[in-house]
């Protein structure tokens, strides 16, 4: 049986998401992510001690993107990743990296410089030069978005429910509320029955 290690808001709701997706049992177990880096268990599947795990009888996968991929190529007949050699498959790709690399990352640094690290430690300049390029961002998505439903092939795959959690951070931000269309978008996908809203209340 899959088993999948993390806990509440962080990255793991992504690969707990897309197993209800994709309806298939596993196991979860809760894991501190402040507490993942001091357990040899945890060190053993992901030597960076860090969190969401997947492990597949003795096979582990650590990072929330390389899961869902894994899930979706494992249990093709879900549909949540596009065929290999596809147009749909390229637009996948290329928006999964970027709700990586351009979408997440000022997101994060705002989150680290406002909320995660020490006072002590945080630069309050560079939060607001990363609220700044992530509106830059946003501006250009918000219009690439438009009425859709979906980003791909039209209907949902597991690119949604990445842009989904990230958009999640711009709104518990305050950073969606003049973009209409991906506020539109993120609450219709986690609308969804599958949608893990209790790990929320964790």
């Amino acid at each position: 049986m899959l088993e999948l290690y993390g806990i509440g808001s962080s990255r793991w709701v992504k690969c707990y998401w897309m197993l209800k997706e994709i309806g298939v049992d596993f196991k979860e177990y809760l894991i501190d992510p402040r507490e993942a880096h001091k357990d040899p268990d945890i060190l053993e599947m992901n030597p960076f001690g860090k969190i969401p795990i997947l492990k597949d009888g003795s096979f582990f996968l650590y990072e929330s993107t390389a899961i869902l991929n894994y899930l979706g190529e494992k249990f093709p007949e879900s549909k949540l990743i596009p065929l290999s050699g596809t147009n749909d498959r390229a637009y996948y790709d290329q928006w999964m990296s970027f709700c990586l690399s351009e979408l997440e990352t000022p997101l994060w640094r705002i989150l680290k410089h406002s909320i995660i690290l020490p006072e002590n430690k945080r630069i309050h300049a560079d939060t607001e030069y990363a609220k700044e390029e992530f509106n830059s961002i946003v501006k250009i998505l918000e219009k690439e978005i438009g009425d859709k439903q979906y980003l791909v092939g039209n209907h949902f795959t597991a690119v949604d429910i990445s842009m989904a959690y990230t958009l999640g951070w711009a709104q518990f931000l305050g950073l969606l509320e003049d973009y209409g269309n991906c506020s539109r978008y993120r609450n219709s996908l986690i609308a969804r029955p599958t949608f893990p809203v209790h790990l929320f209340k964790r």
